[in-house]
């Protein structure tokens, strides 16, 4: 750490470790399940794209010891690199965190499943929900895809040395590999059957899912959570995001309490906690 920095910044960074996640129901579940770990203090980001920055932006600071939770989303997950992550983002396997509240034992058992519903009715209830998902999560999965075939090797900001005039602005961006590229990779997502095509692959994949326990995994688990929430959860008060957070703190001691807490948020933690040791 360094003189210049602000107290403020200084005193929001002060716990042994800092772990900023999207929303509040991240940290309430992740709290519940860690059992208020003394070491850890959470912020709230208010969304994933704002975690990658504020995190290198203190680390690079000096504040190592804090870190970023992402959602993984239609991404690639990290976590065989957790041990020695040097950049303090961590990405789990599932779709989002919601999916580790997607627990059939859990959700029946907690003392939020005022209806009461069983442990078979709700597993069953979110297997159908997924499966009318199911276009639904392919036509995202289209989108992505497209994007990225779109955006791939997209090209950086320039210095202000480079651009000393507007022609060479013109030549920055018309000589990359990104522009030159360019009609190619659109003719190429414009072509006949390219969207139906990819469309039904996606759809497949995902019916695919269903077959197994992936679609736990691999749906979204806010769109699942929310078609549960209020069918266990008939008698209690507050409304939206409160609910959702009643629901995650329910859950999470539930998993605590029984010994189901999920083995890949335990991998977090250490990873986390063996950053104070190290």
């Amino acid at each position: 750490m360094t003189d210049e920095l602000a107290p403020d910044v200084s005193s929001l960074y002060s716990a042994p470790i800092v772990l900023w996640v999207e929303d509040e129901l991240s940290r309430d579940y992740l709290s519940q399940l860690w059992q208020d770990d003394p070491l850890i203090k959470f912020c709230i980001a208010g969304g994933k794209e704002n975690i990658r920055g504020v995190v290198h932006d203190a680390r690079s600071q000096g504040f190592r010891h804090v870190c970023g939770l992402l959602d993984r989303d239609f991404g690639v997950s990290n976590r065989d690199r957790w041990s020695r992550n040097e950049h303090g983002i961590f990405i789990p396997d599932v779709h989002e965190i919601e999916n580790y509240l997607l627990d059939p034992d859990a959700l029946a058992g907690c003392e939020l499943n005022t209806e009461p519903r069983s442990a078979e009715e709700i597993g069953d209830r979110l297997r159908q929900r997924a499966d009318e998902l199911r276009a639904w999560m392919a036509c995202r999965k289209t989108i992505i895809e497209m994007r990225e075939v779109t955006l791939r090797d997209f090209l950086p900001h320039p210095t202000c040395e480079e651009i000393p005039d507007i022609e060479q602005a013109k030549s920055y961006i018309e000589d990359s590999a990104w522009y030159s590229s360019l009609d190619e990779r659109t003719q190429e997502l414009v072509r006949p059957n390219y969207l139906s095509d990819r469309l039904k692959a996606d759809h497949d994949s995902y019916g695919s899912c269903l077959e197994g326990d992936a679609w736990i995994k691999e749906f979204s688990g806010k769109e699942l959570l929310h078609h549960i929430r209020d069918w266990i959860y008939t008698r209690g008060s507050g409304r939206g995001i409160q609910r959702d957070s009643d629901v995650a703190k329910a859950v999470g001691r539930w998993q605590v309490e029984n010994g189901f807490i999920p083995q890949v948020l335990s991998e977090l933690l250490a990873a986390l906690r063996s950053r104070v040791a190290s």
